[in-house]
């Protein structure tokens, strides 16, 4: 497969978010695989394993030049993550989640794209 993005966050390295940066690493759909995730345990676990090739607890330094990134926390988290990232995101970047419903989501991160 060919290399689809630069540099891919993904917020939160629980089951989904780690699950999809592993895959998103064994594809090699990403020349930089971030993970930002408040516990600093889960971002050393993210290297040690190597499904991350950044990972820090600083949300926003997570996001600098990324090219897509991706929510995989909870849904109520969406509005205080987004304040968080929405001032550090490239112009052009991609901002989606995983969300199972999206009318809340839809309404937490609109006012930051």
């Amino acid at each position: 497969m060919p290399v689809l993005f630069n540099h891919i966050t993904i917020i939160g390295a629980g089951l989904i978010g780690s699950s999809l940066a592993r895959a998103i690493k064994q594809l090699g759909l990403a020349r930089t695989v971030a993970i930002g995730d408040t516990n600093s345990a889960h971002c050393a676990a993210a290297l040690r394993l190597g499904f991350a090739d950044i990972a820090t607890v600083d949300l926003a330094e997570s996001v600098e030049g990324a090219d897509l990134v991706v929510l995989a926390t909870p849904l109520m988290t969406f509005s205080i993550i987004m304040q968080a990232i929405a001032p550090h995101l490239p112009k052009d970047c991609i901002v989606t989640d995983v969300g199972s419903v999206k009318q809340q989501a839809i309404a937490d991160i609109a006012p930051y794209v």
